[in-house]
């Protein structure tokens, strides 16, 4: 007697999901080597850049004075030469073009990837559906508010008028070349995101705060933040003389770029895959934009300055700019949709037949779609009693997360005090993180160590009305890396034990023990390692 096994056998290729990581890495890198170069970290830092500039500088002398490198220099004279004027800096042509087209074709590369991947219906769908559920898991009022400013950032008026005041100060400023990349970068990558959605109907995630009207992928949201605030970072830091204005510029447009990207998915409007595929071609585009800026400023005959009388007048286009987009952003009130808690429900004919009678899947699954622990508890209840019922044997209802749980539970690691209803890292059945979560104090009564169950509400009922719900247990022994619990590794024991409790406060109507899997040794999301027998109880509750 046995689930289906919609897994078995296949393997997965989370190459995108990686390259989004490796990426944000790439970006703090960055970041440091930022404040690295403008002077902004502490005198010890600068002294190891300096170290590590000067070692490198030897190995490249050692390497130039190397007889046969010297020998491959002669033989292949012109190819030499050739890769020499790609990294001078004396001319757009050289290591400025070079750097440019590199990102370009990485960029590309990488759309690609994404699309065939959506295109084939690769893992990263399969992940796409479980990271929009994980942000429904978390979404809450006063967030929904604050990504709702957030996203009408990225929005056609608000971009407008950036687009305008920007045009007018780059006027003003007597940078008038860089007008038109300006707008060639956006209007290029607007009409690919349109061109993009049309080539590929991708429908909208289902739970959505707000309806859209257009497709899914790519999103043009994240498109055109990569595009427009990542031009007004390169004018900042091509033309801005204090060091200042071109770190903040350079935090401030990447935060709010990354803030516009987060919300369509907090907002449940877009898919991972959708932001990530917008982000990337707004980055082409802003590569062909700032291309062809540096190529038309290499090619001027005569380098204009700036009008220092208009400073006053520059200043106040950039304080209307700012004081609209702002008014623009939070007047954007959109037509709420109200999330539809309802799950149609099926009829089950008998409780112990669920396992041939259902293709339920037998394990919960990571965010990136793997295996973890199998389920070890099916339990009928009524819905309405089905809480009270866990309460009742001293089992607590884990708190959602949210900013105040979290740094409760925080505080309760670091003075480790008791919090019984402490909230708990999401785990997927089927796509969907968990409906509940229990838990339970042990002796030491400490949030760093606990007894905890997640459990998930199916679309199946009993003839008699009762809902079936399946779950894990598990023990925490302590915390991993400050952030999550790491678990022991004989789950089958935290499964008689929430059996025992249930069956000893008298709720238990009938039960039956199964062979769900094979006895399994394996690791759940953050690595720990887990043993199990490969039984699971099938409990009836009064």
């Amino acid at each position: 007697m046995i689930f289906f096994d919609a897994k078995a056998g296949r393997r997965y290729n989370i190459c995108t999901m990686n390259t989004i990581l490796f990426t944000l890495l790439a970006l703090l890198t960055v970041f440091l080597i930022s404040l690295l170069w403008l002077g902004l970290v502490p005198r010890q830092l600068k002294k190891t850049g300096r170290v590590a500039k000067s070692i490198a500088l030897s190995i490249l002398l050692g390497l130039g004075s190397n007889e046969y490198i010297q020998h491959y220099q002669k033989k292949h004279d012109k190819l030499v030469r050739w890769l020499g004027r790609r990294l001078t800096k004396k001319n757009f042509n050289g290591l400025t073009l070079t750097i440019l087209c590199l990102i370009f074709f990485w960029a590309l590369l990488q759309l690609a990837g994404v699309t065939e991947a959506f295109a084939t219906n690769d893992t990263i769908v399969l992940i796409d559906e479980r990271f929009d559920k994980l942000m429904l898991f978390f979404r809450q009022a006063g967030a929904v508010r604050f990504f709702l400013f957030t996203t009408a950032l990225g929005s056609l008026p608000v971009v407008l008028v950036i687009l305008s005041g920007f045009s007018y100060y780059i006027w003003l400023n007597r940078q008038r070349l860089f007008i038109a990349p300006l707008w060639l970068t956006y209007l290029g990558a607007g009409l690919a995101n349109i061109l993009g959605k049309l080539a590929l109907h991708r429908a909208r995630p289902p739970f959505p705060v707000y309806a859209e009207n257009n497709y899914s992928f790519p999103s043009g949201h994240a498109t055109t933040a990569v595009a427009v605030y990542g031009f007004l970072i390169y004018f900042i830091w091509r033309h801005a003389q204090n060091k200042y204005y071109k770190f903040f510029s350079l935090v401030g447009g990447c935060l709010i770029i990354f803030l516009i990207g987060f919300s369509r998915l907090y907002l449940g409007v877009h898919y991972l895959s959708d932001v990530w595929a917008g982000a990337l071609l707004g980055l082409l585009w802003l590569i062909a934009g700032i291309s062809w800026a540096e190529w038309r400023k290499s090619r001027a005959k005569k380098i204009t300055t700036a009008n220092r009388h208009l400073k006053r007048q520059k200043k106040s286009i950039v304080t209307i700019c700012v004081i609209s987009v702002l008014c623009i952003a939070a007047l954007f009130r959109p037509v709420l949709l109200l999330p539809n808690q309802n799950k149609p429900a099926g009829q089950l004919k008998d409780l112990f037949g669920l396992a041939t009678d259902f293709g339920l899947e037998r394990f919960t699954q990571t965010l990136s779609a793997k295996d973890q622990e199998p389920l070890s508890l099916i339990i009928a209840a009524y819905p309405d009693k089905f809480v009270s019922d866990f309460q009742a044997t001293g089992w607590q209802l884990a708190d959602k997360i949210s900013w105040p749980s979290s740094g409760k539970m925080i505080a309760a690691a670091i003075y480790n005090s008791s919090y019984p209803q402490a909230p708990m890292t999401p785990s997927f059945w089927q796509g969907n993180p968990q409906d509940y979560g229990f838990e339970k104090s042990t002796i030491k009564e400490s949030a760093r160590q606990r007894y905890h169950a997640r459990f998930w509400q199916t679309n199946l009922v009993t003839p008699d009305g009762k809902t079936i719900y399946v779950g894990t247990a598990s023990y925490d022994t302590g915390l991993k890396w400050g952030v999550t619990h790491r678990i022991s590794p004989d789950i089958d024991n935290e499964r008689e034990r929430l059996f025992n409790n249930l069956n000893q406060a008298g709720l238990v109507v009938s039960f039956h023990k199964m062979p769900l899997v094979a006895p399994i040794l394996g690791k759940n999301f953050s690595g720990d390692q887990f043993f199990t027998d490969g039984q699971a109880y099938l409990i009836e509750l009064k």
